[in-house]
């Protein structure tokens, strides 16, 4: 019994080393910020975190500390004791539960987001995620009731799970052509969300990801292999918007189960696939096709945002594919 006393002891002190601040910092908004310098690397770097190492409670997180109120401004860089460290991580549950932050401008320094970071800022309505930002943690926005928005940059490659569960206000999402997951419950209950936009490398959409999302009534789309989804994935969207050429791949995935309507539309790209067995590519004036099928027999060509610059046509007879009408 006394050994595991002392277990449990040596835990929570590790615990509290881990999240007690190295200093804190004025910012130019005028909220004060905490900071741990992050030991792991061998450059001068940092990531904001509670104060209150001591904390067992949400509530406590702040406790005899003054919480981030307003619009605040996070700069890309800190100086401590004659020593400038770069910003390069918000940490988990940093402003977790800070219910009057109403605005956040994360910098391009910022790699990473954690996991409940800003998990009830309930007076939360923008935040400007910064190409730079590559994961959004699990709970990272979960209950932003305030939250109207959200633009996913390109650099962000996944989306954990409850990331923005119960932001009962956001309208709009766009997700980036970098992420390739988009965690369990991610979006779970966003009951004013009408329509999202979602990139090209997407891959997995995890169970009940938009469930009781009630008013979404448009998907666009962007990957030209339907992504896997979780069960539940959508409650239901009336219609759904992707790339020309994959309306039958679409149809006949589990997008089905969910989708009424699938609309072709372009997207900005010099390849990809163009129905279920024709591969095309754009390179320097010329148009390549490979595989098999019938091209005029498909509803729109993916490359009509590069037609007028085709100057050459290379088709792959060997693979079957057949003369443009």
């Amino acid at each position: 019994m006394k050994r595991l006393s002392a277990i449990v002891i040596a835990l929570c002190t590790m615990v509290q080393t881990v999240w007690a601040y190295d200093f804190s910092v004025v910012v130019s908004s005028g909220q004060t910020l905490y900071f741990n310098i992050n030991s792991n690397t061998a450059s001068n770097e940092v990531y904001i975190i509670y104060p209150n190492s001591n904390a067992q409670y949400i509530d406590e997180l702040y406790s005899g500390y003054t919480a981030p109120t307003g619009d605040l401004v996070i700069p890309s860089s800190v100086t401590y004791n004659g020593t400038t460290y770069s910003v390069t991580s918000i940490g988990s549950r940093a402003f977790q539960n800070c219910d009057s932050l109403t605005s956040v401008t994360i910098p391009n320094s910022v790699t990473s987001i954690g996991g409940g970071a800003f998990s009830g800022c309930n007076s939360l309505t923008s935040i400007t995620i910064p190409e730079g930002v590559t994961s959004i943690g699990d709970w990272a926005f979960r209950g932003c009731t305030s939250l109207t928005s959200i633009v996913i940059p390109d650099s962000v490659t996944s989306i954990g799970w409850n990331a923005f569960r119960g932001c009962s206000s956001l309208t709009f999402v766009t997700i980036g052509n970098s992420v390739e997951s988009i965690g369990d419950n991610a979006f779970y209950g966003c009951r004013s969300l009408t329509s999202v936009d979602i990139g090209n490398s997407v891959t997995i959409i995890g169970e009940r990801a938009f469930y009781a999302c009630s008013d979404l009534d448009t998907i666009s789309i962007d990957a030209t292999t339907p992504p896997s989804l979780g069960s539940y994935a959508f409650s239901s969207a009336p219609i759904c918007y992707i790339p020309c050429g994959t309306k039958v791949d679409y149809a006949n995935s589990s997008w089905s189960n969910y989708v009424d309507t699938f609309e072709e539309h372009l997207i900005n790209a010099t390849s990809g696939r163009y129905g279920p067995n024709i591969k095309w590519k754009y390179k320097d004036s010329k148009l390549s096709l490979s595989g098999t099928g019938n091209i005029s027999k498909l509803d729109c060509t993916p490359w009509e945002l590069v037609i007028d610059s085709i100057k050459e046509i290379e088709i792959n007879h060997d693979n079957n594919v057949k003369e443009i009408e």
